[in-house]
């Protein structure tokens, strides 16, 4: 197992635009990254991302909100990167530590950034629902969700759909709730992403044990996964998924008996990423899954009026 370090990193928006600062020492040298660094051992993550602040960019911070933590696999370590987004500070911002410091607009993020960086920014603006196509499509079949104000991930299965009725499937979702969501297809169709300007991939837990290396990073694409034991849980963590899909929680799915919430939040507290819970829960089920370790929800049949 790789050593692990806890870091701290401070997203700072000016202009629609992050802060970041150059690496000028090895590993990644001049690569891009947040402005933070490793969390000492007497700190706690608030007391290292202003300490940090003050030492790498010269302000204070007045105001700042947690956004909470995932954890990195890079090929010589582990980092637990806690994430904090900087509200207000004091003082004007130069480097301390002869580091260069660029503006970029987080969809013109490319080239020689840290891998982690696609995943803090992914992270930052991950709905709550995390929501999955039914078998079937009608124009009489809507969504549950709260009120048209909700944002979430829509899951287009392709079941056993053929190419054709697999676009038809995207088409359909597309034209429906193309202004409110993300949208996420299956592997086997990976290439339709590029056609449809899809958001995101999902890996079945068969396609989770047949990866060999770690997930693409150095673009946008979010990358979810199927867990349902700790064994999958530990591969997501070593491949870098963005998110992970844990069931069933509230009702038996084929040969996989149910965990309760107490087995979510098991399975959750080892995840390196946020966690959905899925299998019998409804729309109403946030709250429990927030008290679980997790970060969402899921559903098939119960989000589906």
């Amino acid at each position: 197992m790789n050593r692990q370090i806890n870091c701290a990193v401070a997203l700072i928006k000016i202009n629609q635009k992050y802060l970041f600062s150059k690496r000028h020492k090895n590993p990644y040298k001049n690569f891009y990254e947040f402005p933070g660094g490793k969390i000492e051992d007497n700190e706690t993550p608030s007391d290292a991302i202003q300490r940090e602040c003050y030492e790498e960019l010269d302000i204070r911070l007045t105001s700042f909100n947690y956004k909470g933590r995932i954890t990195h696999n890079y090929p010589e370590i582990s980092v637990i990167i806690h994430i904090f987004e900087i509200i207000s500070f004091t003082g004007i911002i130069k480097s301390n530590e002869n580091q260069d410091i660029e503006l970029f607009l987080p969809e013109l993020i490319s080239g020689p950034f840290l891998d982690s960086t696609h995943r803090i920014l992914k992270y930052i603006s991950l709905p709550r629902y995390a929501l999955i196509t039914p078998k079937a499509y009608s124009q009489n079949r809507q969504l549950a969700l709260h009120s048209t104000s909700d944002e979430f991930i829509l899951r287009i299965r392709s079941l056993d759909l053929n190419e054709e009725e697999y676009i038809n499937h995207i088409d359909y979702y597309i034209n429906l709730y193309g202004y409110r969501c993300n949208f996420m297809i299956d592997l086997k169709y990976t290439k339709l992403a590029y056609a449809y300007d899809i958001q995101g991939i999902h890996y079945s837990s068969n396609d989770l044990k047949l990866l060999e290396t770690r997930l693409d990073h150095s673009r946008s694409i979010i990358y979810s996964t199927s867990c349902h034991n700790t064994e999958e849980v530990m591969l997501a963590n070593k491949y870098n998924f963005d998110f992970i899909y844990i069931s069933p929680v509230q009702k038996d799915k084929f040969s996989n008996k149910k965990i309760n919430w107490d087995g979510f939040k098991f399975l959750s507290d080892k995840a390196y990423m946020p966690t959905f819970a899925l299998g019998g829960l409804n729309i109403n089920d946030l709250d429990e899954s927030l008290k679980s370790s997790g970060y969402g929800i899921s559903g098939i049949s119960n989000f589906w009026n």
